[in-house]
């Protein structure tokens, strides 16, 4: 019988905690499967950087070696970012790596878990999973979803994932009882480009509403919270260029069968190549924005 896998929480991220310091966690999956390699790397140490000048850490979360852990160091991270990683863990996928002693980036719903059971309240990403896009009859819908509905972790994202279904998102998000807070947008985005037509909860335009908004959440028994903080507008691509981008992939998905959960990397690499380069470049603008973002909100949650 095997033994339990507690929480590695990393002496540098279990002291911040225990000295009630902000710290933020950054999800991985994307950096060891979606984004090409050395751009993955950069991106990470980018967000890294940006939390960092505002007094904060940022803290990346994955399985490593079979251990749930918080708090990679520089040499783990790059190892993930070279091809380290052996599964693509979603909250499902906890168990089996911790038993099987893999080293695992998490996706959003298993970084989500990991973060809550650390202690910590934020959690960063570029974009989150939400509702299939397609006309098939089965139900298409993101882990993510589905765990920010049961975990009190706050989740700072460009949007939802550009090639998904966004009302259909919203909508289930709703019904999940998970607010949607816009920053300085009335409007739930899609990755890569500027807010659509689609409502947010609530408008926010400063870091220390969004945390004044999370503290009465959570003290009423509320759950997860997606704080949409939309692509910036020098990066952003228009609709123009990405829905031709995106209708193109989704037919070469389809045409070689690629399962939703084998989504994410598969859209990345072609999604950059149709676009010249421009969707790397929202990318890392986006991860280095959320990550200032979720950091400004941390120091204000940090000071009440």
């Amino acid at each position: 019988m095997h033994a339990a896998h507690p929480i590695d929480v990393r002496p540098e991220v279990a002291a911040d905690l225990k000295a009630g310091r902000p710290v933020v966690a950054m999800s991985t999956a994307a950096i060891a499967h979606s984004l090409p390699w050395p751009e993955n790397l950069e991106i990470a140490k980018l967000a890294e950087a940006a939390a960092r000048q505002e007094r904060v850490t940022l803290t990346s979360v994955a399985v490593w070696k079979g251990r749930l852990t918080v708090g990679l160091s520089a040499s783990e991270i790059e190892a993930l970012a070279h091809g380290a990683s052996t599964l693509r863990a979603g909250r499902r996928d906890l168990a089996t790596a911790a038993v099987r002693g893999a080293t695992a980036a998490t996706t959003v719903s298993a970084s989500i878990q990991i973060a809550h059971q650390a202690g910590i309240r934020l959690l960063i990403t570029g974009a989150i999973g939400g509702v299939g896009g397609g006309n098939s009859n089965v139900w298409d819908i993101s882990a993510d979803l589905v765990e920010l509905a049961r975990n009190p972790v706050a989740v700072v994202t460009s949007g939802v994932r550009s090639v998904l279904d966004l009302n259909s998102t919203a909508e289930m998000l709703e019904s999940y009882s998970v607010p949607v807070l816009g920053f300085g947008t009335e409007s739930l985005p899609v990755f890569y480009q500027r807010p659509a037509n689609q409502l947010a909860s609530m408008r926010v335009d400063a870091p220390a509403e969004v945390a004044a908004m999370l503290a009465m959440h959570w003290s009423i028994n509320g759950m997860g919270v997606v704080v949409a903080n939309p692509t910036p507008s020098e990066l952003a691509l228009s609709p123009d260029e990405l829905q031709p981008a995106l209708v193109e992939v989704k037919q070469q998905a389809a045409a070689a069968k690629v399962k939703a959960r084998d989504l994410p990397p598969f859209l990345m690499g072609r999604l950059n190549r149709l676009t010249k380069g421009r969707a790397l470049r929202a990318y890392r603008g986006s991860m280095e924005a959320n990550a200032r973002l979720a950091a400004q909100i941390a120091r204000a949650m940090a000071a009440t």
